[in-house]
């Protein structure tokens, strides 16, 4: 099987306890700022929102209307074909099956009643 590299556009990640130093993946990431800042601050509760970069060689890319969270819950088996992570295009989001894969660039704390940020 031959790999194709992706280029590597910047991804966020929000949520509302941090990410350790050993990332449990699958880990969900998105191109939307705002979406993860949603994340972040869901139920009002104050969070952050991690800016990353993911190495990608062969994606899963999900087909229209396909189930993610299903194929998430069968993500060993897309290891096993050879998959690194799967791609939604329809909203932009990343999930990668290896830690050693996601390089964060930094993070940044949000308060949901902070109306500045």
């Amino acid at each position: 099987m031959r790999f194709k590299e992706f280029t590597n556009p910047i991804v966020y990640h929000g949520n509302q306890g941090g990410i350790h130093r050993e990332l449990i993946t699958p880990m969900w990431f998105t191109e939307s700022y705002e979406d993860a800042k949603y994340y972040a601050t869901l139920n009002d509760n104050d969070g952050w929102v991690f800016k990353a970069t993911l190495s990608r060689k062969n994606p899963y890319i999900a087909k229209r209307g396909e189930d993610i969270n299903g194929l998430v819950e069968k993500y060993k088996r897309l290891m096993e074909l050879g998959y690194d992570c799967i791609n939604d295009p329809s909203v932009g989001d990343w999930i990668p099956f290896y830690s050693k894969d996601i390089h964060i660039m930094g993070k940044e704390y949000v308060d949901p009643l902070d109306n500045n940020q």
